[in-house]
């Protein structure tokens, strides 16, 4: 128990932060829930997965005809789905998981890159602008695009640093780019 108060009382700052940022993503869940062209697709590709197991290697056609993203977003929708009987709302629970990890990884990013106060003041704006806690809240590919490039930019920096170890974390990176948004390439 001692080490638990002492672990709240060391870290109490970022555990207030992520909680706001918690808190904003969950507010109101359905009645700020946006049923976009991306709900949809998702809702079909998990029952074609599901019902008619029909698996897929290629996820939503890009706004250029012709060019598709992969699906690894519409797999990770499917407990989600599964969970909320198949209710498009369900995958929301998804979208504020990723929030928060995205939250926790722009203050651990930025805390090791930089310094502690750093890495606060990066998850406090993050957790708090209006924009980016309505994008969290979209669950649709392009959604996990902030906390890919903030692990790209620590992976960058380990690099940089001599740590070879981070070439296998920047290899499962580019492996996404096909699946999230492929301007990351860039």
């Amino acid at each position: 128990m001692n080490r638990l108060l002492k672990f709240f009382k060391n870290n109490w700052i970022i555990l207030s932060i992520l909680l706001v940022g918690f808190f904003l993503l969950v507010y109101k869940p359905f009645e700020l829930f946006m049923y976009t062209h991306d709900q949809d697709l998702a809702g079909w590709l998990v029952k074609d997965v599901l019902i008619n197991h029909h698996f897929r290697l290629i996820g939503q056609q890009t706004s250029s005809m012709g060019i598709f993203i992969g699906p690894v977003i519409y797999y990770l929708q499917i407990p989600f789905y599964l969970i909320a009987n198949m209710d498009p709302a369900g995958p929301l629970a998804l979208a504020v998981i990723l929030g928060v990890f995205t939250i926790f990884s722009f203050y651990y990013v930025f805390s090791k890159v930089f310094n502690k106060r750093v890495g606060l003041l990066s998850a406090l704006i993050y957790s708090l602008s209006v924009v980016i806690v309505f994008t969290d809240r979209d669950m649709n590919p392009t959604m996990p695009v902030m906390l890919w490039t903030v692990w790209y930019f620590y992976s960058l920096w380990k690099i940089l640093k001599g740590n070879q170890k981070f070439y296998i974390l920047i290899g499962f990176l580019f492996g996404l780019i096909w699946d999230l948004n492929l301007a990351l390439a860039i």
